[in-house]
This record gives structure tokens, sequence and C-alpha cells, in this order.
């Protein structure tokens, strides 16, 4: 945040990236409190007097942690299954990330994905209103740099659906 100010849909992108692709995931100190950093001394913001659990990237991390340990991504090869200038979408088992690079509203029909015909999948940011039958492939829709996780209804943490719903 500190090159990039009020960038918040980017940071959440990054975020998303880095915690579902290949490796060990990891956030900064204070990045779910959109923290700035900067030079000495606003490189040690003092997270105990703030620390928002309500804020929309905590609990936007606190999805992506539960869905991924119960996916087991890490048993998975990451499989690219979409790529253009503005949308990047990959699949680790049956968990299949959709990101974009701006803010804008991106549409995509992506038929190369980890699921058959039939599957019902939910975004596991909106378990119960954004869930679609797969039929040749899945119908993305990212609204102003909105990332998007899909995973088989079946296979939902049952933690997605105790917490608030959020706007990325």
């Amino acid at each position: 945040m500190h090159n990039h100010s009020n960038n918040k849909s980017g940071l959440k992108q990054a975020v998303a990236f880095s915690l579902t692709s290949r490796g060990i995931p990891f956030t900064y100190y204070g990045t779910e409190q959109y923290y700035a950093g900067g030079n000495d001394p606003n490189n040690r913001e003092t997270l105990w007097q703030s620390m928002n659990t309500d804020s929309d990237l905590y609990q936007m991390i606190g999805k992506i942690h539960a869905q991924r340990k119960a996916s087991q991504v890490w048993n998975y090869e990451q499989v690219e299954r979409y790529v253009d200038d503005n949308i990047f979408a990959f699949s680790r088992g049956n968990f299949f990330v959709a990101l974009t690079n701006g803010g804008n509203d991106q549409q995509r029909d992506i038929t190369y994905t980890p699921f058959q015909d039939g599957t019902e999948v939910c975004n596991i940011f909106y378990p119960a209103d954004d869930c679609q039958t797969v039929s040749n492939g899945l119908n993305i829709y990212l609204t102003g740099g909105e990332t998007k996780i899909y995973v088989p209804k079946s296979e939902l943490h049952q933690s997605l659906f105790e917490s608030a719903e959020f706007t990325q």
C-alpha cells in the first residue's frame, strides 16, 4: 500500500494469488489491516492497538485459508486454466482461482476447468449467492477487480457460511 496507496482491489488480488499459488503462503504483518508501511518508523505500525477482525481483507484471508486447508491444495499441482492480458485463472485440484490485474469489470467463459459438467460450484466469498452448475466450463465475471475462488459446493468449508460476506 505504500507504493500504491488506495489500490485495495490490487492488494486483494496480490494477496489472493500469493495465498493460493505454488509455494508457502504468507501475509506480511499488517496487510490484513491495509497498513501502508514505508520508511522507518512507518514500517512498524502497531497492530495490537487497531486489530480489526471485521476488516474485509482480514475476512478474505480467513476464507482463503479455511478453504485452502479444506481443499488441501498443497497436494495438487498448479494448472494454468486461462490467461490473457486481463485475466489469469488456475486450479489446484478442485480449487479454481480467477484473478484480474486491474480494477475494471471482466467477463470470460473458461472452458478448461477441473470440474465435470453438472458439478455445482460456489465462490468461497459468496457461497450462498454465487454458485453455478458447470456446463462446458464456467462463466466468470469479475466486478471491479475482484477475485473469485470456486470449489464444488459439497466441498465448501463450513466456516464460510458462518462469517459475514463482504465486498471485495
